[in-house]
């Protein structure tokens, strides 16, 4: 059965930038591009009718495929500094971020 993890970033109002991964971790950006299509996750992005929340849904044939696809980008030398970076970014600019899961779990916030 498909599964999904879906992340949501809320800014503050419409004059707020969300950082975008690729201005700053280029190379991390595409392998992880790379990785999921590798693995058939499809990235999907799209905005609510006010534009303050940006929903970005991964969706995998099933949850082994995401967790493998995950833990194969989390794996890139640069993750950890392309993730805090992206936070940092976000908690400057007033902009929160929640991420659950098709199964309805909560996978964490800031």
């Amino acid at each position: 059965m498909a599964y999904s993890r879906i992340i949501k970033y809320t800014r503050p109002n419409t004059g707020v930038d969300l950082p975008k991964l690729s201005d700053n971790h280029g190379a991390y950006d595409t392998f992880s591009r790379d990785k999921f299509a590798e693995h058939g996750v499809s990235r999907n992005f799209s905005w609510d009718s006010d534009e303050l929340v940006m929903t970005y849904t991964l969706e995998a044939p099933d949850k082994s495929t995401m967790e493998t696809a995950v833990a194969e980008v989390e794996g890139h030398s640069d993750a950890t500094a392309a993730n805090a970076s992206i936070k940092s970014a976000c908690q400057s600019a007033g902009i929160t971020l929640e991420v659950t899961d098709s199964d309805g779990a909560d996978l964490g916030s800031f």
